[in-house]
């Protein structure tokens, strides 16, 4: 049996040189430091009562007034 040793050859135009003088499809949509920037926000859950989605600036929960404690679970979300 025999094996094919067939390598192309390398292309001689400059293909990446052409690719970088074209914008992406995101370019047009979103500068870099959109696109690096991410939004977060903090919620809590009431551990009295379960009440969720609570911001993390409100020191009561708005459904039972207990004040948030070590075991109120808190969470990172991110927010558009």
């Amino acid at each position: 049996m025999k094996t094919n040793n067939y390598q192309p050859e390398p292309c001689n135009d400059d293909a990446d040189a052409r690719a970088s003088n074209f914008p992406t499809l995101l370019d047009s949509f979103f500068s870099p430091w959109e696109l690096a920037k991410k939004k977060y926000s903090y919620i809590w859950q009431c551990c009295a009562c379960g009440c969720a989605s609570i911001n993390i600036s409100s020191a009561t929960c708005p459904s039972c007034g207990a004040a948030r404690c070590a075991y109120c679970q808190t969470t990172k979300v991110q927010v558009q």
